[in-house]
């Protein structure tokens, strides 16, 4: 009896995979005044509903229900054949569905089970966010984002709620607003001691209203990709090309590229100075050697678009890889012709041996590192490998397209002693192929089957 007592009084988990999303164009600021800014305002490439819709699913939304204005075409049609789309979108015309008509919220009570996310659409936040929130609303209480005002003071919002479904039974009881309900079922839910409120960090929300809304926002963006790459970067990476990326990612954005299209971009711009390299003059040394920091730089602007578009595919991880691997190839190859052309140790064999060496060296590591990850794509053959080998292997993976020996090519270039660089270059390459050939061996013999 006690112990079907404490089944029964055991808190209901309650699910949190639905959101509603009010995305209607008439939004004010904190002024009052209407705002330029909806659900078809752009900013990084993609609309503020886009991006909601995209981040929504990100996090662990599975359904979006829609509460849509005069735009509803317009998004719709940005929307339809979009392979991005995961989320299943339901329309509902506001013309038939007010916001502040309790029916409607009735209604939508019929399509939620457990808690539901409420929330609009003139914001960009993180998916982080948007699971803490999943999170929390599994308790079943009322969730509400919290972040700082310009005051530095820890502001409740309506614009980001995860609401239970059995108050939307009662929203006949609560104010008739837009967001009547929610601030009706916050205070009720207070007085029950049934809400938990949820900080919100700079990074992970961001409101795109107001001046300079716009401008905030994107740097938001742009830290939120810091977060992610921070650790998996090397020092120049962190300091330098990064920070100069961020000038020729929204430029490619603008242009309408994709990031593929400035894979491709860079593989052709590195390769331009391995020719410069080949052709063996200091000159053409230094300006291979710029050429080469340049495709670096637009390196890093693919993943940046990637991330920002929410075009991330295993077509373009594979493609990005490929291509640092080609120019990569196409360096070595380049000065170490170029060294033979000058001669400076009385044999041209020399340095052609090294960059033999360092280029086959690279294919090599090229094709394990391929294996890893068709290993990785296939969950039983991954999971049968032991952890250790796993976790070595994701290390790798996460650090294989380190770039930093860029700035090392640039100073061997300005010294001119780039001949000297084919060393590293070779017994680096070597080193690391022989590795990860040996690790490759380890894991694939290891693995039971």
């Amino acid at each position: 009896m006690r112990l079907m007592d404490r089944i029964l009084n055991q808190p209901e988990v309650c699910t949190v995979d639905t959101a509603v999303l009010l995305t209607s164009s008439d939004v004010f600021d904190a002024t009052g005044s209407p705002s330029p800014v909806g659900a078809l305002t752009r900013i990084g490439g993609l609309t503020l509903f886009q991006r909601t819709i995209f981040t929504l699913q990100r996090g662990g939304i599975s359904h979006v229900l829609t509460l849509v204005g005069e735009e509803e075409q317009s998004l719709r049609a940005l929307m339809d054949g979009d392979d991005r789309v995961q989320a299943a979108i339901r329309w509902l015309p506001v013309g038939e569905f007010p916001p502040s008509d309790p029916q409607t919220w009735d209604t939508l009570a019929n399509d939620v089970q457990g808690s539901c996310l409420i929330l609009s659409c003139h914001a960009v936040f993180s998916p982080s966010l948007i699971e803490s929130l999943r999170d929390e609303g599994r308790s079943g209480e009322v969730v509400v984002a919290t972040w700082r005002n310009a005051g530095h003071d820890l502001v409740p919002s309506a614009d980001m709620v995860v609401l239970p479904v059995r108050w939307f039974r009662k929203s006949g009881e609560g104010t008739a607003s837009e967001f009547g309900l929610i601030r009706w079922a916050f205070e009720q839910a207070a007085a029950e001691g049934a809400v938990h409120v949820v900080s919100v960090a700079s990074h992970e929300y961001q409101d795109v209203r107001g001046p300079g809304g716009l401008r905030q926002a994107e740097r938001t963006l742009f830290r939120s990709l810091e977060n992610v790459q921070g650790s998996l970067n090397g020092f120049i990476d962190r300091h330098v090309n990064r920070k100069l990326s961020r000038v020729f990612t929204p430029f490619f954005i603008q242009l309408g590229f994709s990031p593929n299209a400035v894979t491709m971009v860079s593989m052709v711009i590195g390769l331009m100075g391995a020719v410069c390299f080949a052709l063996g003059s200091y000159q053409l040394g230094i300006l291979g050697a710029l050429l080469f920091q340049l495709a670096v730089i637009l390196d890093c602007c693919d993943g940046e678009m990637a991330r920002l578009l929410f075009a991330e595919s295993p077509f373009g991880q594979t493609l990005d890889i490929v291509a640092d691997n080609v120019v990569h190839m196409g360096i070595f190859a380049g000065i170490a012709w170029g060294a033979s052309l000058e001669n400076p140790w009385h044999d041209s064999r020399l340095p052609l041996i090294l960059g033999t060496l360092a280029v086959i060296s690279n294919g090599i590591a090229l094709w394990c590192v391929s294996r890893i990850r068709s290993l990785k794509a296939d969950p039983v053959k991954w999971q049968r490998l032991r952890d250790t080998h796993r976790i070595r292997f994701d290390f790798i993976l996460d650090r294989v397209a380190n770039r930093d020996f860029s700035v090392v090519v640039f100073v061997c270039a300005c010294m001119g002693v780039l001949p000297w660089f084919l060393w590293l270059a070779a017994v680096g390459s070597t080193f690391f192929a022989v590795m990860l050939t040996w690790s490759v061996r380890q894991a694939l013999l290891s693995r039971q089957f």
